[in-house]
């Protein structure tokens, strides 16, 4: 046995362990004004067990329902009893919410004496909490749906349904501090699986919410865990489910649609041959006042292989570089396309939609390329093609010396001089 001066100084320091463990001000200071009994000849009682629980601000206390647990532990036998208690959370801004601490009350085992070692907190939980609104709990898991749904990519049919049990029981609500809980959410969605198959899905995913402090609003999460099932499975043949687009294909097609409703609108002629609109592609190029009015001018008139396969609006990666190569050529080096070449074209090479082009000081040659895409076919020939852009090229003069020649001359005057030179197209 121990001197009660001791046990005192024992209790203390238990009772900082216990604030330690269970998140600082949440637990109690132990009551030290009547001294316990710490050594027992025989397995302690629930009632013995629990004179170590009972303390100031401590309510509901149970002990578990079993006999408790043996266990050894570097040759050290011991016996423990699980617990669980309640107390008030001390938040200030909820005064009335609870704490709830689970643990185990352990004791050493020697011989036929069971001494007390210590009181270990396992688990806290907050109650009295008030959820986010549901709205916003979704709201927050869709704005990156492929972090909820990371095979979204293979979803078809509908967007994925998400929505809370309605029953306080089915929400599972777990408070792990005021900045995190969790809470179950419901989930339906339709999905790819393999090359012939589509399965609907209904999924119960438990979803934990973070905040940054108990005044700021709750902005990430994490997805522990879900358990799923298949309410219905459909098979297609491997053409007949490639034809299906998925929601990410529909989406992005959309988004690319709104940007390109954005773009500057660009009046495109019928043109009656390769030479007019070879001829119109250049003068728009050379009086182009900004890259919008440049990218809506490619959109309407670059071939199909620019685009992703079936759209009209999303460039592939093909298309993005021609795009972006043909807006720095225009604006961006260091003389730009315009202070470069002459209203009028020098030819280098010119055969049926093609032209090749010479800058005002025949330095340098870009490529134009047309031809007729589109259309329908009717008794065996095509009917209503329209001359889209196969290839387009441009270079300005670069090195130091054609850029110090260029800007000796006035641009008027170099075209005068350089089209007696050369064939003007």
């Amino acid at each position: 046995m121990i001197g009660e001066n001791t046990l005192t100084a024992f209790l203390l320091v238990t009772s900082l362990f216990l604030l330690t463990a269970c998140g600082g001000e949440n637990v109690e200071e132990i009551d030290t004004n009547e001294p316990l009994k710490t050594s027992f000849s025989s397995k302690p009682t629930d009632k013995q067990v629990l004179s170590f629980l009972k303390k100031k601000g401590r309510y509901d206390i149970k002990l578990s329902d079993n006999a408790g647990n043996f266990s050894t532990y570097q040759l050290r036998k011991r016996w423990q009893k699980g617990f669980s208690y309640k107390t008030n959370a001390k938040i200030a801004e909820f005064p009335d919410a609870e704490l709830k601490v689970g643990g185990f009350v352990r004791f050493e085992v020697n011989g036929e004496n069971y001494d007390f070692a210590a009181i270990k907190p396992l688990t806290t939980q907050i109650f009295g909490l008030p959820l986010p609104k549901e709205s916003k709990m979704i709201e927050l898991v869709t704005k990156d749906i492929t972090q909820l749904f990371p095979s979204y990519r293979d979803f078809v049919d509908f967007e994925p349904v998400i929505s809370i049990p309605s029953d306080d029981e089915a929400k599972e609500v777990f408070w792990y501090s005021p900045d995190s809980f969790k809470i179950n959410m419901q989930t339906k969605y339709v999905q790819k699986i393999g090359n012939n198959r589509v399965d609907t899905k209904q999924c119960l995913k438990v979803i934990r919410f973070y905040r940054e402090n108990i005044n700021s609003p709750f902005n990430r999460f994490i997805d522990e865990s879900e358990k799923c099932q298949t309410i219905e499975s459909k098979n297609y043949s491997y053409a007949e489910l490639q034809k299906i687009p998925n929601l990410q294909a529909i989406k992005t097609e959309k988004q690319a649609k709104g940007a390109f409703s954005q773009l500057e609108e660009i009046s495109i002629p019928n043109f009656k041959d390769d030479k007019e609109a070879l001829g119109w592609v250049y003068k728009f190029l050379i009086n182009a006042e900004n890259k919008d009015s440049v990218k809506s001018m490619l959109m309407h008139m670059l071939t199909a292989d620019a685009f992703v396969k079936g759209s009209t609006v999303q460039l592939n990666g093909n298309g993005t570089r021609i795009v972006n190569n043909v807006n720095s050529s225009l604006f961006d080096g260091k003389v730009t396309f315009k202070e470069s070449h002459c209203p009028q074209i020098f030819v280098k090479k010119y055969s049926p939609g093609y032209l090749q082009f010479y800058d005002a000081l025949k330095q340098t040659a870009s490529r134009l390329r047309v031809t007729k895409s589109g259309g329908t076919r009717v008794r065996g020939k095509m009917q209503n093609q329209s001359y889209k852009i196969a290839t387009i090229e441009l270079y300005n003069p670069n090195s130091d010396r054609d850029i110090e020649n260029l800007k000796s001359w006035l641009l008027n005057e170099l075209c005068e001089e350089t089209a007696k030179k050369v064939k003007i197209f």
